[in-house]
Order: structure tokens, then C-alpha cells, then sequence
């Protein structure tokens, strides 16, 4: 991969999620492509051990931002405001990608397509291991608006 320019934001709001947050860091921190990525994690005010896993797995890329915020949304938007690249991604606190090679396939991707919007399916495991659904996600609309997104 040639090209070092951030291409993808992936912001992972969290309140209180220490208990979920490594596998996240990891599977952003592991992508083969992660380069590409800055990693924002806006949290709102943890008070359990959010901040020392978030720093104990500091890398190049990830920004870690505390403080006092309205909810989920209001985090989110504060990611928005913080990115500068060209695609956005949220992955929740105990959300992973689904390989290593997630963010390389995506941007191989990208320079064979003009993309303005991308999505995929996404899988949901039990506890013990086992699929319990696998989430298709629908076609897309002809024209994307604000109503169809």
C-alpha cells in the first residue's frame, strides 16, 4: 500500500466499556492496512478502567478523547467534527471487524470503484461461540437522501 493518507475514520464512542473495549482497539490496531485508519475512541467520562485499556493499548493512529458528553449521539458527532478523512466509520465498544484484511479488501476496493457510500453485512455471536444471525443488509435505494440512509 503506497498510499499513507488517511483514508478511513473509524470512531468508536464509549461510556463505562472497559469490559468490551480491547477486542475493539485490537481489530482496528491489527488491520494489515492500518495506515489508512485513525482510530478515534470519544469517550464520555469512564469511570471504570475505559481510560487505562485505551492507553495500555496505545498506537500511532488512535486518538483517545474523555470528557463530560450528552449521550452516544453527542459523541458520535464529536468524532465527525474531529475527522478529516474521506469515509467514516462507527464501531461500537465489543464490535470487531470481521478480519484483518477488512480495511485492505475495503480499499482495494475503493481504487477500482468511485464509492460515496459503503456497506456490508455484518455477523452477531453468542457468548458461547455460535452464530445466532447473520444480518444482510438490504440493496440500496437509486438515489441516497437523507430519508433512504
Amino acid at each position: 500500500m503506497a498510499n499513507n493518507e488517511c483514508v478511513l475514520t473509524v470512531i468508536t464512542p464509549v461510556l463505562n466499556a472497559g469490559k468490551l473495549l480491547l477486542p475493539t482497539l485490537l481489530s482496528v490496531k491489527e488491520q494489515t492496512a492500518s495506515e489508512l485508519i485513525k482510530h478515534l475512541i470519544i469517550d464520555g467520562g469512564s469511570l471504570d478502567e475505559t481510560n487505562k485499556i485505551a492507553m495500555d493499548n496505545q498506537w500511532k493512529n488512535l486518538t483517545f478523547i474523555s470528557g463530560k458528553d450528552h449521550g452516544i449521539y453527542d459523541a458520535m458527532n464529536r468524532g465527525l467534527h474531529l475527522s478529516s478523512s474521506q469515509f467514516i466509520m462507527f464501531l461500537n465498544a465489543g464490535d470487531i471487524l470481521a478480519s484483518p484484511l477488512t480495511i485492505e479488501k475495503f480499499y482495494e476496493a475503493l481504487q477500482k470503484n468511485n464509492f460515496d457510500f459503503y456497506y456490508g453485512n455484518f455477523l452477531i455471536w453468542k457468548k458461547d461461540g455460535n452464530l445466532y444471525r447473520w444480518h444482510k443488509a438490504p440493496p440500496p435505494p437509486e438515489a441516497l437522501t437523507w430519508k433512504s440512509f
